[in-house]
């Protein structure tokens, strides 16, 4: 049985961890309207935090759907990042994409951080 979500060990929640992650000279890519930050570390598998401004996107509905959009598009494209690494993505936009968008910006987010990586 394959499970379709995202394991508990692949979400980012450690604050000690978040906090390193957005502190420091972390690396960092935009495709408009995501922004990426990660980090190298010594964890077995990438972790990953999605984050959607409440100022933005008023309404709890609107924030999640986008949430569940990026972190579709992660699980189903994961395998291109080669080394573990803390992974944050942030939504910068007011207006809401079609999952295939969100897909494609996503895919090339995770391109980048591989390219930058070796």
């Amino acid at each position: 049985m394959t499970i379709n979500g995202l394991p508990r060990e692949e979400r980012l929640k450690s604050l000690k961890a978040i906090e390193a992650l957005f502190s420091g000279t972390n690396r960092s890519a935009t495709d408009f309207p995501l922004k990426v930050i990660w980090r190298n570390t010594s964890e077995p598998t990438s972790r990953l935090l999605v984050s959607v401004s409440k100022r933005q996107h008023r309404r709890a509905v609107a924030r999640n759907r986008i949430k569940r959009q990026i972190r579709e598009a992660y699980r189903l494209h994961k395998d291109s990042v080669t080394t573990p690494c803390d992974i944050a993505f942030l939504w910068l936009s007011k207006d809401f994409f079609p999952t295939t968008v969100i897909t494609r910006k996503v895919t090339s987010l995770l391109n980048k951080i591989s390219c930058a990586d070796s």
